[in-house]
């Protein structure tokens, strides 16, 4: 039988383990929970690239072709649509704060891929068959 002070150092012993096994534990869920950030981040700068390469490509394509700007157009809603979609959803998420920076430069590329949207919508449908507008162009090809 130990005596009591034999117990008393026992009973320190384990309970000074149990604190560092504790401590260990949150380490390891903190590391983890970075690790999970920075990896979120990457993905979604990633997806920021991936959109600011489209909206550049997209400029240039769309001024050359009509035609393909009307195609394309269709998609480019149900794009948007996802990518406004993605953001909500990060942004009632619990990581939202960890990778905000990321979330809002992606946000900035899909508010310039909307306006490339809005841009077809009012170069190629909605300017040619306003009727001031064509009463105006109309007037300027009679005055040539």
């Amino acid at each position: 039988m130990n005596t009591i002070q034999e117990e008393i150092k026992i009973a320190s012993k384990e309970v000074s383990n149990s604190s560092k096994i504790k401590i260990l534990t949150f380490e390891e869920k903190a590391n983890k929970y970075l690790d999970f950030l920075l990896a979120r981040r990457k993905e979604i700068d990633g997806l920021t690239e991936i959109i600011h390469n489209l909206n550049e490509r997209l400029i240039i394509e769309i001024n050359a072709s009509k035609d393909l700007a009307l195609e394309i157009k269709s998609d480019l809603q149900k794009l948007v649509n996802a990518c406004q979609r993605f953001i909500a959803i990060i942004k009632r998420s619990d990581i939202y704060s960890g990778v905000k920076e990321s979330t809002l430069n992606f946000t900035y590329e899909v508010r310039n891929l909307n306006e490339i949207l809005y841009d077809i919508e009012i170069r190629y449908i909605k300017l040619p068959n306003n009727p001031e507008m064509k009463n105006i162009i109309s007037k300027i090809q009679a005055s040539k």
